[in-house]
């Protein structure tokens, strides 16, 4: 199983996207999408926020491709998101 997450600016288009393998079924947790995107620069947070500060947005999701084809039976999850050090 892969937890595939996609940086977007309207969540339609890709910005960047990244993928760790080995992770469980079910929707992705914040923590996990933290953890992940932390590796590559980007902060993430969910709720109310400033669009100015947080310009992109994450759809996370889990599949059973590397390259993010085909989403498994849950949701996906977006996420406020920011490369880290652009405030």
């Amino acid at each position: 199983m892969w937890l595939i997450a996609r940086v977007t600016t309207d969540g339609r288009d890709t910005v960047d996207r990244f993928a760790r393998g080995h992770t469980p079924p079910g929707e992705p947790r914040l923590a996990e999408v933290q953890a992940l995107l932390d590796r590559h620069g980007y902060d993430v947070t969910m709720g109310s926020v400033d669009r100015a500060e947080w310009p992109l947005l994450v759809v996370a999701y889990r599949s059973r491709n590397k390259e993010g084809i085909g989403r498994l039976g849950g949701q996906y999850m977006t996420f406020h998101v920011r490369k880290r050090g652009e405030r």
